[in-house]
């Protein structure tokens, strides 16, 4: 990679960037030997890509750039080594990021993608909000969600993944003790179908959380019927 750095007066220069990646399991599995034989691989790299040949078992030289007799920089061994081992950190650090969260492999994390889960501070959850899932005063699932329910529980058993949570909740219509109630007995109907799927019933937690947690204004019939929900979360060891 080459870039250009503009420098004062009218002095330019074209900086150029290699990187050498070498795997030598003779060499030992310290950070030192690791390092000489980057340092080993990214010379010969240099040297082949301008046409040169490189001696088998010679020791790279120091790599110092000068533009002139004022000279502001100076590239060497140990810099490169340097620079090697922090880009290095940098792609480690950059591949701890992306890894899937703890406790549940690539494969699982996939099926919830496909599935519509969705990960949010508590976990992984699939919101059964808009699907019809019950109406007002109605703690048991019609024909159409029981399916979608069945379908989630056969994906997550299939890949191993045996300890969700069941949030049941209800719109703001009657006294919130009675949609508390309501609203864990709807936690407890999706519980059936996942049992019947294969998932374990100790392994289901079960929280009634009444009128709580909207979201959607309870003032119209549209809002209501969305607060009239149930929600799966994943829990990863």
């Amino acid at each position: 990679m080459e870039l250009p750095i503009a420098l004062p007066g009218s002095t330019s220069v074209l900086t150029s960037l290699s990187i050498g990646i070498a795997v030598y399991p003779d060499h030992g599995t310290t950070p030192g030997a690791l390092l000489n034989a980057a340092d080993a691989a990214m010379y010969q790299a240099k040297r082949v890509s301008r046409g040169g040949q490189h001696t088998a078992g010679s020791e790279p030289p120091s790599f110092t750039f000068n533009p002139g007799a004022n000279s502001l920089f100076s590239l060497t061994r140990p810099f490169l080594r340097l620079f090697t081992t922090g880009l290095l950190l940098a792609l480690l650090s950059l591949t701890g990021c992306q890894s899937v969260p703890k406790g549940l492999t690539p494969q699982q994390v996939a099926v919830l993608k496909q599935e519509g889960f969705e990960l949010t501070d508590e976990g992984w959850a699939f919101g059964l909000s808009g699907k019809v899932l019950f109406g007002s005063d109605i703690e048991t699932l019609n024909a159409a969600s029981t399916e979608i329910v069945e379908r989630i529980g056969k994906a997550l058993v299939s890949v191993h993944i045996d300890k969700v949570r069941v949030d049941g909740h209800t719109d703001a219509s009657g006294k919130e003790t009675y949609n508390q109630q309501l609203s864990l007995r709807r936690a407890k109907s999706v519980s059936k179908v996942l049992v019947a799927t294969g998932m374990r019933e100790e392994n289901i937690q079960l929280r009634g959380l009444g009128s709580s947690e909207p979201v959607a204004s309870n003032s119209t019939v549209a809002g209501r019927t969305e607060n009239r929900r149930v929600s799966i979360v994943v829990i990863a060891d």
